[in-house]
């Protein structure tokens, strides 16, 4: 298996959370043929091995720190995750290849549901919740609609679906020390979860880099980054022979980083133009005079981090799109600040946003040369 191959297969099985043969036949096939290669490598770098079921195949791995950006992207409230595990205990009880009925489903969450939860199903945010559940059950490959459309339930309460269930259903959650009820709340359930991570350091480290946007240097990891320096020629051969990523190492951040932009993959900047004006905002940012603590965190108020976007709008705005210029700064704001979270480039606690050093101590440069032909 060359380079390119390896590549390839890695970030299929880091980018999905599994490979439905169904669906996605050609990589299915592609992860497959070299199975024994990719187990070899993924168990010695990573600590990790690989799932292979005749339906799909899965490199499961969980989070060594919980962070907002590791949400579903389409849950839109808390009580989407509620109906998401009800759901969930509903469908683990039925036999693979089940058929039900959505009523049969929502009778189940009602009965289940606490009682601090109250549902109606007459209201259209309700529904829309269930039916963001829905669609991400099916687009995992766990449901799949044998009968109706969901869309009509949520125009309308009085609408059914006929579903299956896949063999897929018996994975999504994963395995666990003990049953979740032997557990008194999440914070039980985490604590084991985290005695029961990867010992080795590389192998941490590594799971790290690939599965998060960035790792940054803090009171609690300072070893980690001693590691990463001390191994760095280590995490950075096997980048280079073995990705098409290179690693990215300074005082306060290590990371995978890309020379060029990838559809396929959940990276910063990508293609939309909110990203491009958050690289412009790094500009205005970088310009400015700030002051930052030993790890190279600055802190920013709101009402500052509103006027850098003003800044931000006066200076670049000539590059945006009609939709962009004629934003309100604040819901520009807003929506910068949102996307900075996502890839870790912000944090915010009680009204403080805390830049991290990707703000703060790396260049974003952009220059206008549209008058230099």
């Amino acid at each position: 298996m060359n380079q390119e191959t390896f590549s390839t297969c890695l970030n299929l099985l880091f980018e999905n959370f599994w490979i439905v043969k169904t669906t996605q036949p050609e990589e299915y096939r592609l992860i497959k043929r070299y199975r024994k290669e990719l187990d070899i490598e993924l168990r010695k770098r990573f600590g990790l091995s690989l799932l292979v079921r005749p339906q799909f195949i899965q490199l499961f791995r969980r989070p060594f720190h919980l962070q907002g950006w590791m949400g579903i992207e389409d849950f839109k409230d808390v009580m989407d995750y509620v109906l998401l595990m009800h759901a969930m205990a509903y469908i683990e009880e039925q036999e693979t290849n089940t058929y039900f009925l959505l009523n049969e489903l929502i009778e189940s969450i009602e009965r289940d549901l606490p009682e601090d939860y109250h549902l109606e199903w007459t209201n259209y945010l309700h529904r829309k919740s269930l039916v963001r559940v829905l669609k991400k059950l099916i687009d995992l490959a766990i449901l799949e609609v044998i009968q109706g459309e969901i869309e009509l339930f949520e125009q309308n309460e009085d609408r059914n679906i006929l579903y299956t269930i896949t063999t897929q259903s018996r994975y999504l959650l994963g395995k666990t020390p003990d049953a979740f009820v032997k557990y008194e709340g999440f914070d039980d359930f985490w604590q084991e979860i985290q005695n029961n991570q990867l010992e080795d350091s590389n192998q941490a480290l590594f799971t790290q880099l690939m599965c998060e946007p960035v790792l940054y240097r803090n009171a609690e990891n300072e070893q980690d980054f001693i590691r990463l320096r001390n191994y760095q020629s280590v995490f950075a051969r096997f980048v280079e022979e073995k990705t098409d990523y290179q690693f990215e190492l300074t005082k306060d951040v290590a990371m995978f980083t890309l020379d060029k932009r990838d559809s396929s993959r959940d990276i910063f900047p990508s293609r939309k133009v909110l990203d491009e004006i958050l690289v412009q905002l790094q500009t205005v940012l970088f310009d400015q005079e700030q002051q930052v603590d030993t790890y190279g965190v600055g802190l920013f108020t709101m009402s500052q981090w509103q006027l850098a976007v003003e800044k931000l709008k006066q200076d670049f705005q000539s590059f945006w799109s009609k939709e962009y210029k004629e934003l309100k700064i604040s819901e520009l704001a807003n929506r910068l600040l949102e996307r900075a979270q996502e890839f870790q480039m912000v944090k915010v606690i009680d009204e403080v946003i805390y830049l991290q050093p990707v703000l703060t101590r790396m260049v974003a440069k952009m220059e206008d040369k549209r008058d230099e032909k």
